[in-house]
């Protein structure tokens, strides 16, 4: 009997991107560990994207990074429990949650505007009162634009 079986590159990539994602989304995070992770997966995903060369990602591998990326946010409010406040699990479970609904019932279900963030992100960015969720989702956003999801 086997008890361990080879992951799909695509699922562990989205897990190691889930991860920093929950980084991003710690309020106790500083603003110099979210710049250098923002940094760090907008090189990862465009690398991982530019190295495929005309290809674009189908339905089926598009869900599966979105089940991926939403089941390893929300395992993280678990794994990290620690280390987050009630505000960090709060926008880390919603945004696994939307990866997740993102992902729809199948592959023909897909709906990527429930990924996007709403206009409250660009109030944020000007320094108007904004969502401050919505602008950390907008890094989850680029990271999925990134890897070629329209």
């Amino acid at each position: 009997m086997k008890c361990f079986y080879f992951s799909h590159p695509i699922s562990s990539l989205m897990h190691a991107v889930a991860h920093l994602h929950v980084h991003i989304l710690n309020s106790s995070s500083s603003s110099a560990v979210r710049d250098n992770i923002r940094l760090f997966l907008s090189t990862l995903c465009r690398s991982c994207a530019s190295t495929a060369g005309d290809w674009k990602p189908s339905k089926i591998f598009k869900r599966r990074l979105l089940l991926a990326h939403g089941r390893e946010l929300v395992n993280g409010v678990q794994l990290y429990e620690a280390r987050l406040d009630d505000d960090s699990r709060i926008k880390i479970l919603r945004a696994g949650l939307r990866s997740l609904r993102a992902a729809g019932d199948s592959p023909d279900a897909i709906d990527l505007m429930v990924l996007k963030p709403q206009e409250t992100v660009r109030n944020a960015i000007s320094g108007d009162d904004g969502s401050s969720l919505e602008l950390e989702l907008q890094n989850i956003w680029d990271s999925f634009q990134a890897l070629r999801f329209e």
